[in-house]
């Protein structure tokens, strides 16, 4: 009987020339056949006697002539956990170990009450998704689900090895939830998605099922998952997808069309490929500062019609404004501050521009003024910038705690009439917002808007006159 050293040398020189074969692989065969932990412990035992050698051989040849590894041992490992693997399911892969680690950090960020939560793992194929977040998150409810049984099959063998209970579904994408009423707090799904048959591999093309590979178009299981989505999702709630990395763009139009109101993002891969996609319903926080804070939208009344709000700066809030309001993102925004003496940090006041500002404001009056430097998505490609301070204190207090400007537009649909109450408000918005301030607007006018410069030039009307302006500057050159 020969040993483990006398196997591993008279097998490396033929792994060596293999294509399909690496010391890696011949360490994982050693270590399978001769029942040991990991490579310390090959090494330990480097001088044993072979065991299983004939098993040994056989899955050596296998493997040598194409075959892949996890299916000659039918065993693979994610998260750290041991899966039972066969030709009807996919071996598990990085990036899906990547999407799963990620949505360990959306679960905890968004403060999912893990003790109570029903997760859908949908496309489950063995179940390494929905199985490794369930022996973490032991007391929440897993479902597993498949279109194909005897990918089913492979995920109960799987939950059994792994000493966890699941629920198992049969059926295409969310239809087996919608028959049976289910609803669910988060969503794991890897679907097929690959259209170009060129784009796998041989071996991947001639050993797994392409039932979970393909797609024609790229994205038909995403748009059938999100056509059915609102039948089963709750009023708050995580999607995580695996995606393509040249999906992005026709995700993004699909997403917007299906969650008008809820955040979603796109991450990377370790290989810096467009790879994941997360969609999420707003947190309702408990002061207007959170929401703003964690890239939320707020609504608040003001002098004139009710606003909405975002953080200046906020890239992530701003596509989601745009996104509410269904307003063109070539349109500027104006800034809303707290007080007139933080005017000088976001744009250049004149002698007389600072004259009105403390006439009129705080008040229904936005400045234009020659902005300073500002993210590009506050005045695009214009040299000003529009400076509002409305006199609504609980607004200012909720500026200086966030210590940034707003972007504050009207609360409207780009085009229609803006919200007066905070009833309309809700009416247009409906959970879209992720804080309102209570209180209805004091008055059915949006706020004048002035340029001053050599004239007054009154770009839009509002409660103050251009007369009242020129009044005020009039009477300060008067007493001089």
């Amino acid at each position: 009987m020969s040993t483990i050293r006398e196997i591993y040398f008279s097998k490396l020189p033929i792994v060596e020339k293999s294509s399909n074969f690496s010391v890696a692989i011949l360490n994982k065969l050693l270590i399978k056949f001769n029942n040991l932990k990991d490579e310390l412990d090959l090494t330990k035992n480097f001088d044993s006697k072979m065991l299983n050698e004939s098993l040994f051989e056989k899955a050596f040849n296998e493997i040598l002539n194409g075959k892949m590894f996890e299916y000659v041992v039918n065993e693979s490992t994610f998260d750290a956990n041991k899966f039972y693997v066969d030709e009807n399911v996919l071996i598990p892969r990085q990036e899906t170990e990547e999407l799963l680690n990620r949505f360990y950090n959306y679960i905890d960020d968004l403060k999912f009450d893990t003790n109570n939560l029903n997760i859908g793992d949908i496309c489950t194929g063995s179940g390494c998704l929905g199985i490794s977040f369930i022996k973490k998150y032991v007391n929440s409810k897993m479902y597993l689900s498949d279109i194909d049984s005897n990918a089913l099959n492979v995920a109960k063998k799987n939950a059994k090895l792994n000493n966890v209970e699941c629920e198992f579904l049969l059926g295409n994408m969310l239809s087996p939830f919608i028959e049976k009423k289910i609803k669910l707090d988060c969503i794991i799904c890897n679907p097929p998605y690959i259209e170009n048959i060129e784009q796998i591999d041989k071996r991947t093309l001639d050993q797994e099922p392409h039932q979970a590979l393909l797609a024609k178009p790229s994205i038909k299981y995403y748009k059938l998952f999100l056509s059915q989505i609102k039948k089963v999702i709750k009023k708050r709630f995580l999607i995580a997808f695996e995606i393509g990395e040249n999906m992005k763009q026709e995700l993004t139009a699909l997403v917007r069309d299906t969650f008008p109101m809820a955040k979603f993002k796109f991450e990377k891969d370790l290989d810096g490929k467009w790879r994941f996609l997360f969609i999420y319903s707003m947190n309702k926080y408990k002061s207007a500062r959170d929401a703003l804070l964690n890239h939320g939208v707020i609504g608040f009344p003001t002098e004139t019609v009710m606003g909405l709000g975002i953080l200046y700066d906020d890239k992530v809030a701003f596509e989601r404004l745009n996104m509410l309001k269904k307003r063109p993102e070539s349109k500027p925004y104006s800034l809303m501050l707290s007080s007139i003496y933080d005017i000088q940090k976001y744009a250049y006041i004149s002698e007389k521009e600072m004259m009105v500002a403390k006439a009129f404001l705080p008040g229904p009056l936005t400045l234009l003024l020659k902005k300073k430097k500002l993210p590009k998505w506050v005045s695009l490609d214009s040299e000003f910038v529009g400076i509002r301070i409305p006199d609504i204190p609980a607004i200012r207090k909720t500026i200086r705690n966030v210590k940034k400007p707003l972007l504050a537009p009207s609360a409207n649909i780009s085009g229609e009439k803006p919200a007066l109450t905070n009833k309309e408000l809700k009416q247009i918005f409906g959970n879209g917002l992720d804080f309102i301030l209570k209180g209805d607007a004091l008055n059915s006018k949006a706020s004048t808007v002035v340029l001053i410069d050599d004239d007054v030039k009154i770009i839009r009307e509002g409660p103050i006159s251009k007369e009242q302006i020129l009044e005020v500057l009039n009477n300060e050159n008067s007493n001089r």
